[in-house]
């Protein structure tokens, strides 16, 4: 299960990455989004990208992240403070009561 977890983190990394002239993408809890009311619930950091950071979320994941780890679309490092949103969906269901799944090499897993 960690597989699936740091895959949705760095899922997660990827959308909350925001330059200077747009808003943070966001997925989670759109108004047609049937999954709404039973999505496991986010918890945000905010990440100093010039520090080596541990990120230990409320379930025990720990997310290891370098300094300047992050790249801006350019490939440039980015040296600023970043907003982090991790979800822990470590049980079978956490993840069908948020609409999760698995895959492997573009397959689905079962």
């Amino acid at each position: 299960m960690k597989i699936h977890t740091l895959f949705l983190v760095i899922l997660c990394m990827l959308l909350s990455c925001e330059s200077d002239n747009k808003k943070p993408v966001s997925l989670k809890n759109s108004k047609k989004d049937l999954f709404k009311n039973t999505i496991v619930k986010s918890q945000k950091f905010e990440i100093d990208t010039e520090k080596d950071t541990l990120v230990v979320g409320e379930k025990g994941t720990k997310i290891i992240i370098p300094k300047n780890a992050f790249l801006d679309s350019k490939g440039k490092v980015i040296n600023q403070k970043i907003k982090l949103e991790l979800s822990e969906a470590l049980s079978l269901s956490d993840m069908i009561m948020s609409n999760l799944t698995t895959t492997s090499k573009g397959k689905l897993l079962t």
